[in-house]
Parts: structure tokens; C-alpha cells; sequence
């Protein structure tokens, strides 16, 4: 089982090769590919959110300052979004609903559903993006890519 820094690294070559894939390097800022990367390297961590892991005290950190900021602009349905999201752990599995591709897809999705102006910020898109796919990064190096595959299409 690969260690916080295997998924970490796996989610920024992952990230790197989808935005050398993208042609994003070109016509992008510096500071955009950044945070692009930043994304994937998260949710490279995301599905051991369910055990105790260095993963999870990284996660539950930002998860904080994502609290903290929808407090104080007042956006309530995203920090409602985001406590319920920090009691899903604990009702689950390891291995569970966190290393499924479909679970990933929607707590990414409901994240920008409940952020009032993510539809109208295309960078919000874009991260959300990165960030799904850093978390099936990680599912590729647990469970390997015909696993992830048999998840995907629910053949087992």
C-alpha cells in the first residue's frame, strides 16, 4: 500500500500529464498551473480522508480553511456542504465509498453546486477538475487500473 508521498508525487505527475496533454503550459499563468497542480496533489489524498493517515490530517487542515473562509463570506450552503463532508469518514470503510470513481465525481460536483459563484468562475471548473483527478490517481495506485476500471463500470 503506497505511502501519503506515493500519492502526493502520483497526483502531480498525474496532474503534470494532464496539463502537458491540455497544451495548458502554454497559454496559462504560472500561478493557474500551480494551483492546478495543488489541486491534484490534494486530492491525490482525499480518499484516506476514511483512516487515520497523514493524508487525513493534511486534508482536515485545508478542509479548516475552507470552513473558515465560506464563514466569512457568508456562504452558508458551501459550509454545510463542506461539515457534512467532514463527518462521511467516520461512517465509513477504508477502501470504501472514498476509492470509488463515482463517489469522487460527486463530492466534486457537489462542491460546485454549492459554491454560488463556481459556475461563473471557470478557474473553480478547473481545480475541481484537477482535484477529481488526483483523487483517481490515488484509486490507480491502491487498487491499479483494471480495479479502478471495474469500479468505474461496476463490473466486479
Amino acid at each position: 500500500m503506497p505511502s501519503y508521498r506515493v500519492h502526493v508525487v502520483g497526483g502531480a505527475v498525474f496532474g503534470a500529464s494532464c496539463i502537458y496533454f491540455l497544451n495548458a503550459h502554454t497559454v496559462t499563468s504560472p500561478q493557474t498551473l500551480a494551483t492546478w497542480m495543488f489541486c491534484a496533489m490534494l486530492g491525490a489524498l482525499f480518499p484516506d480522508i476514511d483512516i487515520k493517515s497523514k493524508g487525513q490530517g493534511i486534508f482536515y487542515l485545508f478542509l479548516i480553511a475552507c470552513l473558515a473562509a465560506a464563514l466569512m463570506t457568508r456562504q452558508k450552503m458551501l459550509f454545510i456542504a463542506l461539515a457534512f463532508l467532514s463527518f462521511l469518514p467516520i461512517l465509513s470503510r477504508h477502501r470504501g465509498i472514498f476509492h470509488n470513481p463515482w463517489v469522487i465525481t460527486a463530492v466534486g460536483g457537489t462542491f460546485l453546486l454549492m459554491a454560488p459563484r463556481a459556475f461563473q468562475n471557470k478557474a473553480m471548473l478547473w481545480n475541481v477538475a484537477f482535484f477529481i483527478l488526483g483523487a483517481f490517481s490515488h484509486v490507480i495506485l491502491d487498487i491499479g487500473f483494471r480495479g479502478f476500471w471495474r469500479r468505474l463500470t461496476g463490473k466486479w
